[in-house]
């Protein structure tokens, strides 16, 4: 158990801020606190948990974190974990995979649109010497490009 929590802040000889602000802050904590029976406290101008209730809530912790190593229910959760962490590491790797066959894919693309392109000035160099000078794109460049 943290001893902060359980143990009520004393701000006036904290050194910080100004004394009688802490001072004030002190004696309202310890008359709030007396009054409840430490249920509740006053601390940053508000009022909230005493001494008790942190200290219930403390041994609540404890035996809360007991009950689950006992039942398993901590192995359980530490195996969601897992499960969880491997699932989105598959699911990175499927993503990874994805975008690289996507890449592979317009490589090859890019590549056969070249390989068709150099294929076009050849023969257009061809047809311009030859007299012809027109240009013609075959059937399967067509198809190729979407023409």
């Amino acid at each position: 158990m943290s001893s902060d929590n359980i143990l009520p802040n004393i701000k006036s000889f904290s050194g910080g801020g100004n004394f009688f602000d802490n001072l004030f802050s002190d004696v309202a904590n310890y008359t709030v606190q007396t009054s409840t029976g430490g249920l509740l406290g006053y601390q940053d101008g508000k009022i909230g948990n005493g001494v008790t209730t942190n200290y219930y809530r403390e041994v609540g912790r404890g035996l809360r974190d007991g009950v689950k190593d006992i039942t398993g229910a901590t192995a359980a959760e530490e195996a969601n974990a897992q499960a969880r962490a491997q699932y989105e590491q598959a699911r990175r790797d499927a993503e990874a995979a994805r975008v690289e066959q996507q890449n592979r894919i317009a490589q090859s693309e890019i590549a056969k649109s070249r390989s068709a392109q150099r294929s076009r000035s050849t023969q257009n160099r061809s047809r311009t010497s030859g007299g012809y000078g027109s240009f013609s794109i075959s059937q399967d460049e067509q198809d190729f490009l979407g023409l």
